[in-house]
C-alpha cells in the first residue's frame, strides 16, 4: 500500500473519517512428542475397535485399547497442575505425571497434550482433517463450552483431538497424542484413556475479555457492540468514533448502499480479494486501505440492503506502538461483540 506522509504530522479525524467515507462511497507438518508428522509422505491411519493401525510404509503399528482400572474411574483433578492462556481466555487443569515442554504443550511418558489457537472463525460444520474434511464429529463438553470431538493417524501417531470456538473468532485446538514409543510403553496411551481425556475437558474454564467493555447501542439500524473501556465515544456527523488518542479510532457509520462483495471499491480502486470474516453472526468482508499518512482495516457488511462499515483506523500521528489497525486480536473481539436485532 502506497502511504502518503502528511508534511504537518497529524491527520485530523475528519480527514480519516472523510477517507473511509469515500471508501465505501465509490464502491503443514504437525509437531508433537518432538517429532514431525509429514501428512505429504504417509496415508491417514484408522481407528478400529479402539486399535490404531498406520500406513506409512514403515511397518504396522497396532495397539488394543487397556482397559481403564477401577481406581482411574476416581481419579481427582484438585492436585493436577494449571495452566491458563491470558490473551485468549481460558485455563485448564493437566495431572502432574505431565511436564510442560513449550508455551502449550505437555507431555508423559503415555504420550501428550498439545493445545493451540488457529486464527479462524470455528465451524463445528466444516472442521477439516489432515487430508480431509470430518464427517460426523462427537459433540462433547468442553468446560461450559460445545466441543467436536475426532481422531485421526498419522506418521506412527495417533491422536483424539477437540476444537471449539473462542470469543475472538478463533478456534482452540486441543489433541491428545500417542506415538509409537508410548504405545510400547506399557501403560494406557493417552489417546485411549477416555476417563483422563473427559476429566481434562472438564476443568476447562473461559472467560469473557470483553465483559467490562463499554457498550454502543444504534436503535435506527438494530445493532450493537463492545469496544474498549479506554476508548471515547464521539460523533462526526453521521459517523460515530470510538477514539483513542494513542492507538487510533474505530468508526462506524451506515451507507444507503447495497453491498456487493465481488465489487468493493476502495481509493485505489477495485478490492481484489477482500477476506470473509465473522461480525457477531453475519459475514463481513475485511480489506487494507489508506493514504494521508493514516491506515484502516476496514469490514463491511450487508444490513438489510445497506452497508455498515466498521473501520480500525490509525495515522501516523498516532505511533506505531498497539496501532488498533495492526491489532488483529482487538478487532476479532470487537468484531464478535456485534448483536443484530431483525
Amino acid at each position: 500500500m502506497q502511504k502518503i506522509k502528511n508534511q504537518k504530522g497529524r491527520v485530523p479525524l475528519i480527514v480519516l473519517g472523510a477517507i473511509v467515507f469515500l471508501l465505501v462511497g465509490i464502491g503443514s507438518g504437525y509437531v508433537v512428542s518432538k517429532k514431525t508428522i509429514s501428512v505429504s509422505k504417509c496415508t491417514t491411519g484408522v481407528i478400529e475397535k479402539g486399535g490404531f493401525i498406520s500406513k506409512c510404509g514403515v511397518g504396522v503399528v497396532e495397539r488394543k485399547e487397556q482397559e481403564n482400572k477401577t481406581e482411574e474411574e476416581s481419579r481427582q483433578t484438585e492436585d493436577w497442575k494449571a495452566y491458563k492462556n491470558e490473551q485468549h481466555g481460558f485455563e485448564m487443569k493437566y495431572p502432574k505425571e505431565f511436564e510442560k515442554i513449550s508455551a502449550s504443550n505437555f507431555e508423559s511418558k503415555r504420550g501428550s497434550i498439545n493445545l493451540s489457537v488457529l486464527p479462524e472463525k470455528f465451524d463445528p460444520q466444516n472442521i477439516q482433517g489432515i487430508l480431509e474434511k470430518i464427517k460426523n464429529p462427537a459433540l462433547v463438553k468442553i468446560g461450559n463450552k460445545d466441543g467436536y470431538q475426532y481422531n485421526e493417524a498419522d506418521g506412527g501417531c495417533a491422536w483424539e483431538k477437540i476444537r471449539t470456538g473462542l470469543n475472538n473468532n478463533a478456534t482452540l485446538d486441543i489433541s491428545f497424542v500417542s506415538c509409537g514409543d508410548n504405545l510400547d510403553s506399557g501403560l494406557t496411551p493417552v489417546m485411549y484413556d477416555k476417563i483422563l481425556i473427559a476429566q481434562v475437558l472438564s476443568t476447562f474454564k473461559f472467560t469473557d475479555q470483553t465483559a467490562d467493555w463499554k457498550t454502543y447501542k444504534n436503535e435506527e439500524y438494530g445493532f450493537e457492540m463492545k469496544y474498549p473501556d479506554e476508548f471515547a465515544q464521539r460523533n462526526v456527523e453521521k459517523t460515530v468514533v470510538l477514539e483513542n488518542k494513542n492507538r487510533g479510532h474505530i468508526s462506524i457509520y451506515v451507507v444507503s448502499k447495497k453491498l456487493d462483495p465481488k465489487n468493493i471499491q476502495g481509493l485505489y480502486g477495485k478490492i481484489e480479494n477482500p477476506i470473509l470474516v465473522k461480525v457477531g453472526d453475519k459475514d463481513g468482508y475485511q480489506y487494507g486501505d489508506g493514504d494521508a499518512g493514516c491506515e484502516a482495516e476496514i469490514v463491511q457488511i450487508d444490513l438489510n440492503g445497506r452497508i455498515l462499515n466498521i473501520a480500525f483506523g490509525s495515522c501516523e500521528a498516532d505511533g506505531d506502538i498497539n496501532a488498533i489497525n495492526k491489532d488483529s486480536k482487538l478487532i476479532n473481539q470487537v468484531l464478535s461483540s456485534f448483536k443484530f436485532s431483525e
